[in-house]
C-alpha cells in the first residue's frame, strides 16, 4: 500500500497514494519486502511494469529507473 509519495515520484511513476502494488514486472508482490527486493534489482536502471489495485481496478503503469 502506498501511503506517501512525493509529487515528482507520483508524476514520473503514475502511482498514487492508496495504490496497492500486486506485481512488479509480472512477479507477484505479497509483502513490502517483496516489493523492496524487486525494486532493488533495478538499481542499475531499466523499465519497470508495476501492477496496482486502485479503487478496485487493476492498473498497470510503466516507468524508467535511471
Amino acid at each position: 500500500l502506498i501511503v506517501d509519495i512525493s509529487d515528482q515520484a507520483a508524476y514520473v511513476s503514475r502511482l498514487q497514494r492508496g495504490d496497492v502494488i500486486v506485481a512488479i514486472n509480472q512477479r507477484r508482490v505479497e509483502t513490502v519486502e517483496d516489493a523492496e527486493a524487486l525494486f532493488r534489482s533495478f538499481a542499475g536502471g531499466g523499465r519497470i511494469l508495476v501492477s496496482v489495485v486502485r479503487d478496485g481496478q487493476l492498473v498497470n503503469t510503466m516507468f524508467l529507473i535511471r
